[in-house]
């Protein structure tokens, strides 16, 4: 336990946020769900469930009893037990695996840098009522959601190692998961999806992006989108103050005249993506692609060091 004054209350905000994630998981699966502090977990618990930890696995005990670990910053910081009702289907469990996780480290987030009560139930409140309408996705006939975990070296004045994780809704390994991957690599604060695997309705209601809540939006072929759904990211991008809500990130192999002179691009969006975000423009490849990604999340200045101070 660090020495600061303030973790005491911060613990016991992160308690509160633990029991409205355990309210949720009664409300929609029916059973309960605990938090577990890594400092806490038994040598017997550490040793029967290390490897599925350290891999930001589900353990089973049995259909109704799982564990799941909770990364932060690259670092099993604890994991959540939950004891169900009923059996879960593997759709269900990875709904459920991504709410918590998304949830907490959130949470995790936010309480190191903030002391304010009132902020930390707002941040809460957002992350629960605004996070991921599944419903968007059940749409799709092709499809599924993975949690890829996989290391990164960054250089950064020093190597250091990340273990990162992201959760990705994906028909297959094409070049366009593979760079949403890639730009995960560089960022534990977002998880990419293509728009390309969204339910059309998400991207014709600047609403519907904010239900996306911390899922990012990575749109491979900006033409590949109807007017509709441009002129939705456009409306988004509007009512932004700032980069706030869910970031847009565009990836496409077009000249950038081209895209400027086809019918099917709107004039506006184009001008709002090129100014305020990103529009990697000619015939990029994958590590092409990568390098102009991470230099777009250098850009916002995320910061991948691990704090030192302990939070719980």
């Amino acid at each position: 336990m660090s020495n600061n004054p303030s973790s005491g209350s911060k613990k016991q905000q992160f308690d509160k946020i633990v029991g409205r994630l355990s309210t949720m998981v009664s409300r929609i699966y029916g059973g309960y769900l605990t938090y577990v502090p890594i400092n806490d977990l038994s040598k017997g618990f550490r040793s029967r469930y290390e490897l599925q930890l350290n891999k930001s696995r589900w353990s089973i005990v049995d259909e109704k009893d799982l564990y799941c670990s909770i990364n932060y910053n690259g670092e099993v910081c604890g994991a959540c037990r939950i004891r169900l009702d009923r059996p879960l289907s593997h759709k269900e469990i990875a709904q459920l695996h991504t709410t918590i996780q998304l949830t907490i480290s959130s949470a995790l987030a936010s309480l190191r840098k903030i002391d304010s009560l009132k902020e930390i139930e707002s941040q809460l409140e957002t992350a629960l009522n605004h996070s991921v309408d599944w419903s968007l996705f059940d749409q799709h006939s092709v499809g599924h959601w993975q949690n890829y975990d996989f290391n990164i070296s960054v250089q950064d004045g020093e190597s250091t190692e990340l273990n990162l994780s992201c959760l990705i809704f994906s028909a297959d390994d094409s070049t366009g998961r593979k760079v949403a991957l890639e730009i995960h690599n560089f960022s534990d604060r977002f998880a990419f999806v293509s728009s390309n695997d969204i339910d059309p309705r998400c991207l014709e209601n600047p609403q519907r992006i904010y239900e996306l809540g911390r899922i990012s939006l990575l749109v491979p072929e900006i033409l590949d989108l109807s007017n509709d759904q441009q002129c939705g990211i456009l409306e988004y991008l509007a009512s932004l103050p700032g980069r706030e809500g869910p970031t847009i990130l565009v990836v496409t192999q077009r000249p950038m005249q081209e895209l400027k002179s086809n019918p099917q691009m709107v004039p506006q969006l184009l001008k709002r993506l090129s100014s305020s975000i990103i529009v990697a423009s000619s015939t990029l490849n994958l590590s092409q692609t990568t390098q102009v990604a991470r230099s777009f999340v250098q850009a916002t200045k995320i910061d991948q060091r691990p704090p030192q101070e302990s939070l719980i």
